[in-house]
């Protein structure tokens, strides 16, 4: 049990060690690039996060959640609001505040949303976190509080902008997604977690066995909805503005898009199919409603031809895929040590087939009698004696 630990340790550390080479890569790269390229580094970084998010609930949890942006909006306009009250400027601090109370609200409203919803299941479940999701939106699009009743708020910090930080916006925004992406990771791979993932594989059982289904689904629920609104958080100090337009219906179907796309359950997959999909969404910019009926198409083929998403239930592994890696370079090197040996032998098989037609035409030709043909031909005397 304790090798398993250690290993289970070891494989979160390597992981871990990984991103942190791939960020600073990443940040040296693209830090001094054009500012479109910086600002869609953000937007990738903030769809990881939100497509992390919504496969706690909808991949390891099971549920179709369509309300994703309801909460996203929450956590957006908590940071507003509380930016211009207390007036600050674009700093770290305030930066990390914010986040914290973008977080706090929207987990504090998916907990009042998730005990009652929560008892229904399925399509139901859809309806319940649709309406809630179009509700937000409603409530905000006409506060007063907001500055208009369009629902924007503007002249918002901007610590995300390549405009206000430079080339540091990659780092804030890739560290904030790595710590938020690692502490789910770790929730769910505990024992809290395989709690989660018992109840999504047979709800029945897991009751059976002791565990409080209603109490989980709702922690899974609330998690989900926190990383959410810190995601929201972000989104407001990327643009320096809010618009409650922009978390509609659309948002919660892309990023849901992003978990089935990736597959159901694998952080991994949610991660690769938000920077697929993100870069995607960036390139054809242009095309405006021609986008949704690209996602369309693209679940349609998933459907089809890999239903479990691109990716499954499998998760990356760095330790799993080094010693992977030194399995094939083994074959590899093996199999060329034995290409001679092979070559040989297949080289004498051939000859010896060969050799095999050319005497089986060669007694044929010659008129060779075989042992079938002598036995035939003894038969047919037999009956000729005997007819005479």
């Amino acid at each position: 049990m304790m090798n398993i630990l250690k290993r289970r340790h070891v494989n979160k550390l390597l992981n871990t060690i990984a991103i942190v080479i791939m960020l600073v890569i990443l940040t040296f790269c693209f830090g001094s690039g054009k500012r479109s390229t910086m600002t869609l580094i953000v937007d990738i970084c903030i769809a990881i996060l939100m497509a992390t998010s919504l496969n706690v609930a909808a991949g390891s949890l099971g549920e179709i959640v369509l309300g994703h942006a309801g909460f996203m909006c929450i956590g957006a306009y908590s940071t507003g609001i509380f930016l211009t009250v207390t007036g600050t400027n674009a700093n770290l601090g305030f930066y990390i505040i914010s986040l914290l109370i973008g977080g706090i609200s929207a987990g504090i409203c998916g907990l009042l949303v998730g005990i009652p919803s929560l008892r229904v299941r399925g399509d139901y479940l859809a309806i319940v976190t649709l309406g809630f999701g179009e509700i937000v939106r409603t409530i905000f699009l006409n506060l007063n509080v907001c500055g208009n009743l369009q629902g924007e708020m503007i002249h918002l910090p901007d610590i995300l902008s390549p405009v206000t930080s430079g080339n540091m916006c990659i780092l804030i925004a890739a560290t904030t997604v790595v710590l938020c992406v690692c502490i789910i990771y770790i929730f769910m791979t505990s024992r809290h977690g395989r709690a989660i993932l018992a109840i999504r594989e047979d709800e029945i059982a897991a009751d059976a066995v002791g565990i409080p289904v209603v109490r989980y689904k709702v922690l899974a629920f609330t998690i989900s909805a926190i990383f959410a609104g810190i995601g929201g958080a972000m989104i407001a100090q990327t643009n320096g503005q809010i618009t409650a337009n922009y978390f509609n219906l659309d948002r919660s179907v892309n990023y849901l898009v992003m978990v089935v796309f990736g597959g159901l359950g694998s952080y991994t997959g949610g991660i690769l199919s938000a920077i697929f999909l993100t870069w995607l969404n960036f390139q054809l910019i242009d095309l405006n409603q021609l986008r949704m009926v690209l996602y369309a198409v693209i679940l349609i083929l998933i459907m089809l031809f890999k239903p479990t998403g691109l990716f499954g239930i499998k998760e990356f592994s760095l330790r799993g895929t080094i010693i992977n890696f030194r399995v094939y370079m083994k074959a590899l090197w093996q199999g060329i040590l034995d290409f001679p040996k092979d070559c040989k032998n297949n080289f004498i098989n051939l000859l010896n087939k060969i050799k095999g037609s050319f005497k089986e035409k060669f007694s044929k030709t010659k008129g060779v009698i075989h042992v079938e043909d002598s036995i035939k031909n003894e038969e047919l005397n037999k009956e000729v004696m005997s007819n005479d």
